[in-house]
């Protein structure tokens, strides 16, 4: 009765990204039988597109690449790391503020329409968390006798220095592409309506459960 499928009737193609739990931070090694562990925020980073290719690829084969019928535009619906950790799960405030920034930047260079963090403030205290959903807000616990004078967490700020950064800003492919990042940089260039560029980069995480990276780059004289 509905020949079409189910893609005829949702314009938009949101998803939940949680890379702590949905298989991004390890792999399977034969040589081990066991799984290797990649605990970090760009491997969290990657993750999310991954998820992405992979519904994607759903999408293409009932037609919705853009050829056969037209593309979906993308949207998060729910994203976040821990900032503690539990069990096997990445757990730390660095690794989730410096998650909020890679992501900003990989959604804006992937053309998601919205990215909505979980959540704007936490259930519980850090202390009382019993598991990671419960440490995963922009604020600490509200404390209902200190109105607008809540605590901020780290991701919290990275988050809104990144939307402030980028504010009103698109991706240049190109001028990213002409950074010639090295093995081991990552980021892109982001214009607005006059031309002016703003970079995000950062030296790529690598290491289970660490946060350490360093690199070494110097913009193309070609960029002046």
């Amino acid at each position: 009765e509905y020949p079409l499928t189910a893609g005829a009737y949702f314009d938009i193609m949101g998803f939940h990204s949680y890379p702590h739990f949905d298989g991004s931070l390890r792999y399977w090694d034969n040589n081990i039988m066991d799984f290797v562990q990649t605990r970090h925020s760009d491997a969290a980073a990657d993750g999310v597109l991954a998820l992405q290719d992979t519904l994607q690829g759903v999408l293409n084969n009932y037609g919705y690449d853009g050829n056969t019928f037209p593309e979906k535009p993308w949207i998060i619906t729910e994203i976040n790391l821990p900032r503690k950790e539990f069990g096997d799960f990445i757990g730390s405030e660095e690794a989730q503020r410096n998650f909020m920034i890679k992501n900003v930047v990989i959604c804006m260079q992937n053309n998601f329409l919205q990215s909505h963090i979980y959540k704007l403030a936490e259930d519980k205290t850090y202390e009382d968390a019993f598991f990671e959903f419960d440490v995963m807000g922009l604020y600490q616990k509200l404390d209902i006798n200190n109105g607008y004078f809540q605590t901020i967490n780290e991701e919290g700020i990275s988050y809104k220095t990144a939307s402030e950064l980028l504010f009103e800003k698109v991706h240049d492919p190109d001028r990213t592409a002409a950074l010639n990042l090295p093995q081991g940089v990552k980021g892109g260039a982001f214009k607005d309506v006059d031309n002016n560029y703003t970079y995000v980069l950062w030296a790529e995480t690598s290491i289970d459960n660490s946060e350490a990276a360093t690199a070494t780059y110097s913009f193309p004289a070609s960029l002046g």
